[in-house]
């Protein structure tokens, strides 16, 4: 009698055990929606949190039986789809029902007497893939080769990390898919949110366009595409532009310098006329220039300065930047100044 029960005792723990063992099998298993770098989302049964589900995609309901998705408001079912005989279901973009308010529910139910169940709870909204070509914290058109930290956001990208995109990059000798030890077509999401810190030396120079562009069998069946970014790679080297080269005198005269960002330059008057000044504060004009002919700065993140000089007399000026690591680096700009105008208001 005391053999069967302990025989009874040891089967039922083992049994306990078992089960235990299932219950944690299914909860590390149903990790809720998710990328494997294919053609499906993969939405999970017994996950108590919402699931990821992107307007475009293709949704894999294997993990339950007879899988239906309802679009729930105020508790009552607006409207259902069946999954198809492999439960596969696609979230189309021609379907409003998917952008309209309301829960959706993986077999959603609502029993006579008003209890409401479901296996699983889903987020619906509509795929965002923004773009942005930066230099540090700034938005950039052109910069410098060789400037350092160029970086593409992606900011705000919710496809999955897993994902798998192509992002193009065409140079002025074509695609270019491998660079700097960056693979760019194709990348996982995960990959493309680290191009934060991209080296541009060995960069050609010339125009470039980058783009976003999905493909189905990589990225849960969603066909999307970002805007197009374009971006200009000049020489590394000093530049200025004046707005205007010829100019009455006591107008402020607005100049443009482009370099490689962090570059120490000066910023001077050639001949150290002391008709010639940057206004204290004016445009990028450090704080300390009140009546100086000359100043010293940096290039900033974006590879771009603005600064401002005035004349108050007329004649023939040149401003010189000079890149002070490199000090046989310069570029000048020659600026006319005029008499200024003067008009009588004579009754």
């Amino acid at each position: 009698m005391e053999t069967r029960k302990r025989g009874k005792a040891i089967i039922g723990i083992a049994m306990a055990a078992i089960m235990v063992a299932s219950v944690m099998v299914a909860m590390i298993g149903s990790t809720g929606a998710r990328s494997e770098g294919g053609e499906y989302n993969i939405i999970d049964a017994g996950v108590t949190t919402a699931q990821k589900v992107l307007i475009g995609q293709d949704l894999d309901l294997s993990a339950f039986t007879s899988p239906v998705i309802s679009r729930v408001r105020e508790n009552s079912e607006e409207w259902s789809i069946e999954a198809d005989s492999q439960k596969h279901l696609t979230v189309s973009e021609d379907e409003d029902q998917w952008t309209r308010d309301g829960a959706f529910y993986v077999n959603w139910v609502k029993a006579a007497d008003g209890t409401i169940s479901f296996e699983a709870k889903l987020t619906v909204s509509k795929p965002s893939m923004p773009l942005k070509l930066k230099v540090g914290t700034k938005e950039v058109t052109s910069l410098a080769k060789g400037t350092p930290k160029f970086n593409i956001d992606v900011g705000g990208i919710n496809l999955f990390d897993e994902d798998k995109v192509d992002l193009k990059v065409i140079g002025p000798k074509g695609q270019i898919k491998t660079k700097n030890g960056y693979t760019f077509a194709p990348i996982t999401v995960g990959d493309l949110r680290q191009l934060t810190d991209i080296d541009t030396t060995d960069w050609d120079v010339g125009h470039y366009t980058f783009m976003l562009k999905t493909k189905s069998a990589n990225a849960c069946g969603l066909d999307a595409s970002s805007v197009k970014r374009e971006l200009n790679i000049l020489k590394a080297k000093v530049n200025i532009k004046a707005e205007t080269t010829e100019v009455p005198e006591l107008e402020v005269v607005k100049l443009t310098v482009t370099g490689v960002a962090k570059t120490p330059i000066e910023v001077k008057e050639e001949t150290s006329s002391k008709h010639a000044y940057f206004p204290v504060g004016l445009e990028d004009n450090p704080t300390t220039t009140e009546g100086k002919s000359s100043f010293t700065h940096t290039i900033d993140d974006d590879g771009k300065r603005t600064y401002a000089v005035e004349f108050n007399d007329t004649g023939a000026y040149t401003i010189r930047v000079t890149d002070m690591s490199d000090t046989s680096t310069y570029d000048t700009v020659d600026i006319t100044v005029t008499e200024k105008e003067v008009i009588f208001d004579v009754p």
